[in-house]
């Protein structure tokens, strides 16, 4: 369920994504390198072996730009050396079918090569996905949890106005572990997860922020705003223990304060406060964060 909605969102930024800076400035590069790599290869008359240079606007453009872009730039350096190789003085041979066969072997080269960098892209996207999502709900975890949220209360828009938080936690989920098995908690936990998501406005911030708790900021929101969401939230958690298979029990914290903390850390310590004090089953608690001139 969750897959199927980060699946949705990523097709749907994938325009976007394709016209990127770092896309263009790969593209550009790439293109760049193969003339200049081309009319050098074409004018030292294949007298000067050039052939190791056409592997960087593959690198370049791969690394920068992406598989597609990559792969086109690869294809494109094989073609212009084919070329180069035509116009030039000293061809490594005269005979065309020879010259094609080296050109299917250089392309080879080349595609090789380009595969090896969009391999070191992929490990370096699963190193920076594993330090910033939680595997198993595929939210952000606690860490980007309070990056993101430094950086949406630092814009002046921000400043002086209203702030809410939202902590969901599942009730006895060792319970349910215990009970049914790790595979049902790991479900049940994908639900919820999936719920909160679900509950988010476009400008606000989601994250699991500890084994059984997740956090939904909520910038520029006052109580009536918070309560309405409060609302879509239950409505979505519902669901949760229908579609677990077992008894799925939430408490719901809603911390709010009329002007946003010193500290983000302020706001999530009265509200997880405010979690501990009122173990509620299946109840939501509000709670004002005051905070000091």
């Amino acid at each position: 369920m969750s897959q199927a909605t980060l699946d949705f969102t990523a097709s749907h930024e994938l325009p976007r994504a394709f016209m990127s800076p770092s896309k263009i400035v790969g593209l550009s590069l790439g293109l760049l390198l193969v003339v200049v790599i081309c009319l050098l290869d074409t004018i030292t008359g294949g007298k000067t072996s050039v052939l190791p240079l056409y592997l960087l606007p593959v690198i370049v453009s791969t690394w920068l730009a992406g598989r597609s872009i990559g792969l086109f730039i690869t294809f494109l350096s094989s073609v212009a050396w084919f070329v180069a190789q035509i116009f030039a003085d000293d061809p490594i041979s005269d005979n065309t079918w020879d010259l094609l066969q080296n050109g299917v072997m250089r392309l080879a080269v080349f595609f090789v090569v380009h595969m090896l960098v969009v391999r070191l892209l992929d490990l370096r996207a699963s190193s920076v996905d594993m330090t910033r999502y939680d595997q198993a709900t595929r939210l952000p975890n606690r860490a980007a949890f309070f990056y993101r949220s430094t950086i949406t209360l630092g814009q002046p828009q921000t400043h002086n106005r209203p702030l809410a938080l939202i902590l969901v936690d599942i009730i006895d989920l060792h319970s349910i572990n215990r009970r049914f098995g790790q595979q049902r908690g790991d479900l049940a936990l994908e639900l919820t997860a999936h719920a909160v998501r679900a509950a988010k406005r476009p400008d606000d911030i989601v994250a699991r922020i500890g084994g059984d708790e997740f956090a939904l900021l909520m910038p520029i929101t006052g109580a009536t705003e918070a309560a309405i969401t409060v609302d879509t939230l239950k409505r979505h958690l519902a669901q949760v223990e229908l579609l677990a298979g077992c008894e799925v029990r939430h408490n719901i914290v809603v911390a709010q304060c009329d002007r946003p903390p010193l500290a983000l850390e302020d706001l999530l310590t009265v509200a997880e406060g405010a979690v501990s004090t009122n173990p509620g089953v299946n109840n939501v608690h509000f709670t004002e964060a005051a905070v000091s001139s």
